[in-house]
């Protein structure tokens, strides 16, 4: 296997081998299978292995190869590299059906006892080959067999032979097996040695992330009316993460191409480039940062008193009115019920310009409106070479005192914690 190594001769045999990868006769040549595999990453590895004999069968260069599966340079190179510790079984078999027909599964099972069977090995067999009685089975399928078998202590294979090899339809392997107790499914939560490794490419868009979040978090939707970052936020969010993730790994291809150079004088073009890029990204955070710093600077102790005796203050009118709401439905008096709403209603008056006193407090603003999301959009762009150079605009703060306050709603503008 190439291995990166500390001296000249294993760093050119690691150049040499990222050099023969590109040619379209490419005999293949990958990171071995680790000692044990599980059965997930044999599965995977197996996988990698057909698309390296496709590109091979094909004469595909690693760029075309990358074009047919839809994919980057950089991710098709994991599969070439058979870096199964970065895929996920169920993304390789969605890269891999942009090559191939729908995967066919083949089981190999022994005989332990008359009449009960225990599924040993998984085999991806060839795409492109179709043999009599074997069953077509979805992505989703092919994963719980391999999780199955990862979750249960598997036994030795079996030799090959014609008499106890046979094909069946592994979904009703699944049903009969696990409900005869042959079969130990994995418990919740569970995945198997090798299968939950959190890469930075192993996302690519939005849908991905959320839908991985809502599979591993015990979390509840919000809606709208919540305002507390629910699913409304969810998918740009997400978008925003992949995208930076991704982002992450082109930036990390753009350093290991400066040992690809060929001359001293592209050595020396890849070099500037990178430069050129990270010294951008350091001039629009430092200009953004210096926002933040002038309004610090701005910042005394009287302000921090002013939001503790204003959050005092606050408390003590939604007393008022809630005490005067709460009085005014128990009274069946319609005089003295007119009494306690109007007292109420002078409550969340004053409640919406002590509100507004707090939300003009400078250092609630700095809370409120602080420059991190800027950060964060700086650093995704810094990956694709757009970074602005302009400081960003402050959000203006609401100026009219009569805008509608829900009295119950939260005071704390740090989310609970008194500066």
């Amino acid at each position: 296997s190439p291995v990166s190594g500390k001296t000249k001769k294993d760093k050119a045999q690691f150049k040499k081998y990222l050099e023969r990868i590109e040619d379209p006769n490419y005999q293949g040549g990958s990171w071995a299978l680790p000692e044990n595999p599980t059965t997930s990453e044999k599965t995977k590895y197996e996988l990698c292995e057909k698309v390296i004999k496709y590109k091979r069968n094909h004469k595909f260069t690693t760029e075309k190869l990358a074009q047919k599966m839809q994919l980057s340079k950089a991710e098709t190179e994991d599969i070439l590299y058979c870096r199964i510790d970065y895929l996920t079984l169920d993304r390789l078999l969605s890269y891999t059906d942009k090559l191939f027909a729908p995967a066919q599964v083949e089981i190999i099972i022994k005989e332990l006892k008359p009449r009960k069977r225990t599924i040993t090995k998984i085999t991806i067999t060839d795409y492109y080959q179709t043999k009599p009685g074997r069953k077509m089975i979805t992505h989703e399928l092919i994963v719980e067999l391999v999780k199955t078998l990862d979750g249960r202590q598997v036994e030795p294979e079996p030799k090959k032979n014609p008499h106890d090899r046979e094909v069946f339809n592994s979904a009703l392997i699944i049903e009969t097996m696990t409900r005869k107790g042959k079969i130990k499914t994995v418990p919740k939560g569970g995945f198997g040695k090798g299968s939950s490794r959190i890469t930075s490419g192993q996302f690519t868009n939005a849908e991905q992330i959320k839908n991985q979040f809502f599979a591993h978090a015990s979390c509840q939707r919000a809606g709208k009316e919540s305002g507390d970052g629910g699913e409304h936020y969810l998918s740009k969010d997400s978008q925003a993460l992949a995208d930076f993730a991704n982002g992450i790994a082109n930036i990390g291809d753009e350093k290991q191409n400066l040992t690809l150079a060929v001359n001293e004088q592209e050595f020396n073009n890849k070099k500037q480039q990178l430069v050129n890029k990270l010294q951008e990204c350091i001039n629009g955070l430092k200009l953004k940062f210096q926002t933040d710093l002038n309004q610090l600077q701005t910042i005394t102790p009287k302000h921090q008193k002013q939001i503790l005796e204003l959050e005092a203050e606050i408390k003590s009118i939604e007393a008022k009115y809630k005490e005067n709401m709460t009085n005014a439905a128990k009274e069946t008096d319609p005089a003295k019920k007119a009494k306690f709403i109007a007292a109420a209603q002078v409550a969340e008056t004053e409640l919406k310009k002590v509100k507004q006193k707090l939300r003009n407090n400078p250092l609630t603003k700095l809370i409120q409106y602080n420059h991190l999301l800027n950060y964060t959009d700086d650093l995704e762009k810094l990956f694709k070479g757009n970074v602005p150079k302009q400081p960003p605009t402050v959000p203006e703060t609401p100026s009219n005192p009569n805008d509608s306050v829900d009295p119950s709603e939260g005071t704390n503008p740090t989310g609970g914690q008194t500066p």
